[in-house]
């Protein structure tokens, strides 16, 4: 009764008659699907001038159609109103809604490709190359069009719907720190742009090659674009990471040993794409998830990109960088959401946030809006003592789930570009006064607390 083959036994005349037939009978999936319906969509002349007639009735009193308005009011001919009386007595009942909803994106999805790749090739053939992204756009939107009539949620209605949310977890892609993943529940969120912030050559790119190479060997696809250094300067760094052997002396190792060991800790890939320096924007990284996507089947679970400064903007600001700049955090924050993924880059602090150890939000350099729109800011910091004995402190800038102001040590092995949770040993003994506040070990225990247990 409700098997998809069913369908693969209609004729294209049929298919067209249930979608037909399924607006008039449920009016919000109508709304959604008849400013799609033109006659070239159908195959049927007649049907072809009924779709001009519920055009024409919404013209008029701008919304569409009940049948019988439509019947009464637009359709002229005897032709017309004996297909219409067909197409009523269509028994839907026979379909689950699901199976039709399906059928029906099947079927407005191949019909406005068909037609997006048909008007691809009269621009191609005419030389209009300018109008080819417009054209383009359209193939997108026709491939992902669905039938989503629920509009918001009911605080009356969907209470119960909310009690099912918070039993889920958020999606989440671990970061390679202990005591981070402690404070911000689990990692890097999905649906959100985290960021890293830090003054110029305190090691950002190494933090964001530190965590792609701590997902991929955890079992996450990931995609690195880098705008600033060459692609195979990332892939030096990143294996060096995972081997474990010294930047500089990779080159002298054993290719095939060094091979077999990269393949076995690798549990997944991670694609790393060189794109020059503020060319790049939103758009142009949407295009590199569906061109991989399409050519390599492959889909990363996070993104790292190195880093937002050196973006555009899809938006015209003016020249206002700052402008530019938040339109670029709410536009990766878009794809995010899109693709159900975490996002993470980095940024740098500005002259004020040098060479402190009290970095605050009023420190980011170029614009606000970068910590204004991020999920997670994270601010890295260091001072002569701490960076001779390879230590960074990390404060939580802002952290929308969790708290804020938290800060925690970690330990870089800079030779081979990793970065770890700092031993409490290594926490005590470069532990002052000033820097006591807020600090919290690995188990996510203050450093407090780690004293007063050995008074």
């Amino acid at each position: 009764m409700n098997s998809l083959d069913d369908f693969s036994n209609l004729t294209p005349t049929e298919i067209e008659d249930i979608v037909l037939r399924y607006c008039f009978k449920n009016h919000e999936a109508g709304d959604k699907i008849f400013p799609l319906l033109t006659p070239d969509l159908f195959q049927d002349e007649v049907t072809q001038r009924i779709i001009v007639a519920i055009q024409g009735y919404f013209n008029e009193f701008s919304r569409y159609p009940r049948p019988r308005e439509l019947y009464d009011f637009k359709l002229q001919t005897k032709d017309e109103k004996s297909r219409f009386d067909e197409i009523g007595k269509i028994n839907l009942s026979y379909y689950t809604d699901d199976l039709i909803k399906l059928e029906i994106e099947k079927f407005i999805r191949g019909k406005l490709t068909y037609l997006a790749i048909k008007k691809t090739a009269e621009e191609w053939k005419a030389n209009n190359y300018n109008t080819m992204t417009p054209v383009v756009e359209e193939i997108k939107k026709a491939v992902n069009f669905t039938i989503n009539t629920k509009v918001g949620i009911s605080v009356k209605k969907d209470f119960d719907s909310l009690m099912d949310y918070l039993q889920k977890k958020i999606k989440m892609v671990p970061s390679a720190f202990t005591a981070l993943n402690g404070l911000i529940d689990g990692g890097h969120p999905a649906k959100a742009v985290t960021m890293y912030f830090g003054e110029a050559n305190i090691g950002k790119t190494t933090f964001l090659c530190n965590d792609a190479a701590f997902a991929i060997a955890h079992g996450y696809s990931a995609l690195y674009v880098t705008l600033e250094m060459p692609d195979f300067e990332i892939f030096k760094k990143i294996a060096a990471n995972l081997l474990e052997v010294p930047v500089n002396k990779l080159k002298d190792a054993n290719t095939s040993e060094l091979k077999k060991k990269m393949e076995g800790l690798c549990k997944a890939d991670l694609k790393i794409i060189e794109y020059p320096s503020f060319e790049m924007t939103a758009y142009d990284l949407r295009n590199i998830l569906s061109e991989l996507a399409y050519k390599e089947h492959f889909k990363p679970d996070i993104i790292f990109i190195d880093y937002v400064n050196c973006m555009l903007s899809s938006k015209q600001s003016g020249g206002q960088r700052h402008e530019d700049l938040g339109y670029i955090m709410k536009e990766l924050e878009n794809i995010a959401k899109e693709f159900d993924l975490p996002i993470v880059s980095c940024s740098q602090l500005n002259r004020d946030g040098y060479g402190t150890l009290e970095v605050s939000a009023k420190n980011i350099g170029e614009s606000i809006d970068i910590i204004k729109y991020c999920a997670q800011g994270y601010a890295i910091m260091r001072d002569p003592t701490m960076k001779s004995k390879g230590l960074f402190l990390v404060k939580i800038l802002k952290n929308r789930y969790g708290p804020n102001e938290l800060q925690f040590y970690l330990k870089g092995r800079m030779e081979i570009m990793k970065i770890t949770d700092a031993t409490r040993n290594e926490v005590e003994s470069i532990q002052t006064s000033i820097q006591t506040q807020n600090v919290v070990d690995a188990d996510g225990a203050t450093v407090e607390s780690v004293f007063d247990d050995q008074k």
